[in-house]
């Protein structure tokens, strides 16, 4: 190729050389993108991770409410959560977060209501406080307000009122609700989870407690001789080593249990979970006791080839409550909350290691189920194709899911447990009798709450053999009387009523229209309204929609003495007489005409109706001033509708209380007895259990 025709590719080149040398000596690098946008670092010059002995974590509106993780050696303790131990990982990597805290400066907070509009005030901002040995005062401290948007949030330092973004949250790292659901931190959320890590494969033996039994598994070794192989043409004739014996292991019951027959996977499963034991929480201390950790009714006893035992105990606050355990001997001392799946997964059902028998019946074959207790009395019969209440025989609605749930519970129930003979375990006080077609019967006996797990003790045909039914599947048989039936019982028309009549504490209501009409006219304590149309449908609507609590068998009308009552009459002549009686320990026993019971309910439930009532006080026009004695006229005081009337409600002429309307005679009382009193409204709370039925 001649020079000519390369000459210009070797000047091109010659040039691009020369720009690229010039590039570099003249042209400055692009800056990190941290100084192109102005960000400013957060954390003071030489503070480093491996220099922070405390961190400090709290709402500014919740200051003693603190977290605190302090340095142990190489570990970190959670001093707020009784000393226990914390998660190395998830500390270190919080703190990476706060140290590399680098914030795009947005606002200057010279006031306080310009910091509230970050949420930045001493009292509205997240704290994070970093110590570093053992300094009395921070060498980190910083706020954290509300969020700019979804991926940045506003903070500052505690000594300066500049505000900034950043993109890293550690007020939501740290477990705190952008929403407001969480303004303080949890402790739990710094825990080491991990509670044990023990390889299954050294434990030897299996020690298990329960409140009502106890049971010993081992392990046993099988060997296994082998011959030694021998090839044909090789080796025969000469002497071939004995191979290794094969060795192998087998899980037996050694002592307890319900019977010989232990399902083996299940104890092989059961060991793998002592490998990675986890728990949720620390339970205070000062809860030993109500916890069940100072003579603890669950135990696992764990022994191991050439080591110590591991020895847990567990407890609970209540049957089917929160579970917690604890490792004997374990430094801190410390009593664990753990997931009532976890528990139940070491402190095994009873129907998960044995194979427990059960209780079938074939519906079709079924003529009556009874149900006879000191709570209960009730029979089921099969009449006309359906299953039908026999007992107790009351002229209400019956609640046909409870029935159906009864039915098929005795037809197929598994025991999840069992309990120890010779046991004390309370009374087999209620009895489930079922009759079949050919008329034999077999009976079930229900007895207390287990002891172990959430359900209750059960006996089948008389047997010695104490099963333990789920909850669930107790509750169905031995259902409340209650629950057999419907208690809205105002069942009425409403849209016929012609008249509502209600006297009580300081108020009487009385409400009528004539007939097809939808004009409303009344008065309260006397003096005529103007009744909202929407305000009496409410009031009726809730006369009719009242759910009782429960009933008293055997109880007439009469046997209620009235301390408030209510008329709701229809077109056709027809009337609902409502009578309360006073109040006796949250309960309230009501009486209604043509009911073969008296009904009980809780002042709870009765705030609706007088939330209802008393919304017609203020349709009341205000009262005349009145001239006092010298002349001058005088404020006319209102009516007060919290006390007792003192004299009897004013009477209503024929034409105001149609003659159809006769409220039930009463005995004469002083003045202050014979008024009716509506039950006092008064904010919900727990109230003790009311009557139950007989």
């Amino acid at each position: 190729m001649k020079i000519k025709t390369i000459l210009p590719f070797i000047v091109i080149l010659a040039i691009l050389v020369g720009l690229v040398l010039w590039q570099k000596v003249n042209v400055k690098p692009v800056a990190p993108i941290a100084t192109q946008i102005g960000l400013e670092t957060l954390v003071p010059e030489g503070l480093l991770k491996d220099n922070i002995k405390k961190v400090e974590m709290y709402a500014g509106e919740s200051p003693d409410t603190k977290v605190v993780l302090e340095r142990d050696g190489d570990a970190w303790r959670i001093t707020s959560l009784y000393n226990a131990p914390g998660n190395k990982e998830t500390i270190d990597g919080f703190l990476d977060k706060l140290l590399g805290l680098k914030g795009e400066p947005r606002a200057k907070g010279d006031t306080e209501e310009r910091l509230a509009s970050f949420a930045l005030t001493d009292k509205e901002a997240f704290h994070i406080c970093a110590y570093a040995s053992d300094a009395e005062t921070p060498a980190m401290n910083v706020l954290f307000g509300k969020s700019a948007d979804f991926r940045t949030v506003f903070l500052r330092k505690a000594d300066d009122t500049r505000v900034y973004v950043e993109s890293t949250n550690l007020r939501r790292e740290a477990g705190v609700s952008d929403s407001g659901e969480e303004t303080t931190p949890k402790p739990e959320k710094w825990l080491q989870t991990k509670m044990l890590e023990l390889p299954d494969t050294g434990i030897t033996k299996l020690a298990v407690k329960y409140p009502d039994k106890e049971l010993v598994l081992t392990r046993e070794e099988e060997v296994k001789e082998t011959e030694p192989a021998v090839v044909e043409g090789e080796n025969e004739g000469e002497g071939v080593p004995k191979p290794e014996p094969e060795v192998t292991y087998k899980w037996v019951l050694s002592s307890g249990g319900f019977n010989n027959e232990i399902k083996e996977s299940e104890v092989k499963t059961l060991l793998t979970r002592f490998a990675n034991l986890t728990v949720t929480n620390v339970a205070d201390p000062a809860r030993k006791a109500e916890l069940g950790f100072e003579d603890p009714k669950f135990s696992i006893t764990l022994s191991r080839e050439n080591e110590g035992d591991v020895v847990l105990v567990g407890g609970c606050d209540k049957p089917g409550g929160d579970t917690f355990i604890k490792q004997v001997g374990a430094e801190p001392d410390l009593i664990y909350q753990i997931s009532k799946y976890n528990f139940e997964q070491i402190f095994l059902q009873g129907s998960k290691l044995f194979t427990l028998p059960e209780w079938t019946e074939n519906k079709e074959k079924l003529r009556t189920i009874s149900v006879s207790g000191p709570q209960r009395n009730i029979k089921l019969a099969w009449e006309e194709n359906a299953w039908k209440l026999v007992e107790p025989a009351l002229s209400l609605e019956v609640q046909k899911t409870a029935v159906d749930n009864l039915v098929s519970a005795v037809t197929s129930l598994k025991p999840v447990d069992y309990a120890d003979a010779g046991r004390e375990l309370g009374a087999f006080d209620t009895i489930v009798t079922v009759t079949r077609e050919d008329g034999t019967s077999r009976t079930l006996s229900v007895g207390q709450p287990s002891l172990s797990i959430d359900g209750r003790y059960a006996k089948m045909d008389g047997g010695d053999a104490a099963l333990v039914l789920s909850r669930a599947d107790a509750e169905k048989l031995t259902p409340p009387v209650r629950d057999l039936f419907v208690l809205s019982v105002l069942d009425f028309d409403v849209q016929k009523v012609k008249q509502v009549h209600v006297t009580g504490a300081g108020a009487e209501l009385m409400l009528s229209r004539e007939a097809g009409s939808s004009q409303w006219n009344g008065t309260y304590n006397g003096a005529v309204i103007a009744p909202e149309p929407v305000k009496v449908d409410d009031l009726i609507n809730a006369f009719n929609e009242f759910q009782m609590d429960d009933f008293l068998i055997g109880r007439s009308f009469e046997s209620v003495t009235a301390a408030s009552k209510a008329v709701v009459a229809l077109e056709d002549g027809s009337e609902s007489v409502i009578a309360v009686g006073p109040e006796v320990d949250g309960k309230y026993e009501i009486a209604i005409t043509g009911m073969p019971c008296v009904f009980t309910a809780d002042l709870a439930d009765l705030t609706g109706i007088i939330s209802q009532v008393s919304a017609f006080e203020a349709m009341t026009p205000p009262a005349a001033p009145t001239p006092d004695a010298s002349g001058t006229e005088a404020p006319a005081s209102s009516s007060e509708t919290t006390g007792v009337l003192t004299t009897a409600p004013p009477e209503f002429t024929p034409s105001e209380v149609p003659a159809a309307i006769t409220l039930p005679v009463e005995p004469a009382a002083p003045a202050a007895e014979s008024a009716v009193v509506l039950p006092p409204s008064a904010p919900e709370a727990d109230l003790p259990a009311g009557a139950t039925a007989q």
